[in-house]
């Protein structure tokens, strides 16, 4: 949602600002405008100019005033036919001793304060999710492996890294931290592949750690045999 403002850089109305809702009407008559200049300034009409909404559109017209409405680059407008206006453009009545700016304004609603700034999603709640994750698993799958509690550890460390990536997701693209379902369907996708690559891992430590044992049973038989000689 927008804001526009009507900004004085010139005269009497020199850095006021004044909301622009449906239109707004500037000349010296008090009762008929809403920007008003006193009756001294003779070069403002009675009913000088207005802005005014059209179509979503700000549109500057002049209302048949005495000594004109000006663009900024001096065009002065024909009466009663509406111009444009956008963001940052400026005008003058009369003369440039009474000159005006057209300003926009975005304004924050509540629901784009609660939507968090796109970062690198290198936060450290998901960090320690996933680190928590990895030691889970690899404590389910090597110390408890053939146990119901192994299972349960595994199954831990998984629900973990998926709620960590899900929570690199949400940082990486500015969304909201709801959990979404387009972000449960990614992170069950990562976390299965997570979970494949972990289950490997695990399959080449284990082997690792099987030959470790069996070169550890060879040097064992090996001093047994050496012993009778």
């Amino acid at each position: 949602m927008r804001k526009v403002y009507l900004l004085g850089r010139s005269g009497i109305h020199a850095n006021e600002k004044f909301l622009l809702e449906d239109e707004l009407i500037i000349g010296r008559d008090a009762h008929m405008c809403q920007l008003i200049y006193p009756e001294s300034e003779k070069k403002i009409s009675g009913i000088h100019c207005k802005l005014q909404v059209i179509e979503g559109k700000v549109c500057l017209i002049d209302l048949n005033s005495t000594n004109g409405t000006f663009y900024q680059d001096g065009t002065r407008l024909r009466p009663n036919m509406p111009r444009t206006m956008g963001a940052g453009q400026g005008f003058y009545l009369g003369n440039r001793e009474n000159a005006f700016d057209l300003l926009v304004e975005e304004e924050i609603t509540e629901e784009q304060r609660s939507i968090p700034k796109a970062g690198n999603g290198l936060d450290m709640t998901a960090i320690l999710l996933c680190a928590a994750a990895v030691l889970v698993f690899l404590v389910g799958y090597f110390v408890f492996n053939r146990s119901v509690f192994g299972m349960f550890l595994r199954v831990t460390g998984i629900v973990l890294g998926m709620m960590g990536l899900l929570r690199f997701r949400q940082l990486r693209i500015g969304e909201k931290t709801e959990i979404t379902k387009d972000g449960i369907s990614l992170a069950i996708v990562i976390g299965g592949v997570a979970f494949i690559i972990l289950t490997m891992l695990g399959g080449v430590f284990g082997a690792v750690y099987g030959v470790l044992n069996f070169l550890d049973g060879v040097g064992g038989f090996m001093d047994t045999i050496l012993g009778f000689f």
